[in-house]
């Protein structure tokens, strides 16, 4: 997750073989519709959830960008069950937050997160 789609191509490719790989446009952003005004970080993350209960995984690796990674974060302190490895790249700080004031809570929460080793075959 982060920005658009199109962002993750390279990256997507390269983890395809090994990996079932799902990209999804933030919302507002590339093919996504704009969120309805009010749409703040709990509603983006029951937002998450769905998607990813929608989508039939039991477990997930997930990979984050800045927001992406701080929504990830937040959705395995209350759903770790759902996690197996993740990626945070650019985490959103409190530096960063201060774009956006109604992400500013992402940044002030402090999560923790043990992966289990993944195995050879491929993993979705």
């Amino acid at each position: 997750m982060g920005s658009v789609k199109e962002c993750w191509t390279q990256q997507a490719e390269a983890l395809s073989g090994r990996y079932e790989v799902i990209c999804a446009d933030h919302l507002g952003l590339g093919e996504s519709a704009v969120p309805a005004p009010g749409f703040d970080v709990e509603r983006y993350l029951r937002f998450l959830s769905a998607f990813v209960d929608h989508l039939g995984f039991e477990r997930i690796n997930y990979v984050g960008n800045c927001m992406g990674s701080a929504m990830g974060l937040l959705m395995a302190e209350q759903r770790p069950e759902r996690f197996d490895k993740m990626v945070v790249i650019n985490p959103l700080s409190a530096r960063t937050a201060k774009q956006g004031k109604h992400f500013a809570s992402c940044a002030s929460r402090s999560v923790s997160l043990t992966c289990s080793p993944g195995d050879s075959r491929r993993q979705r």
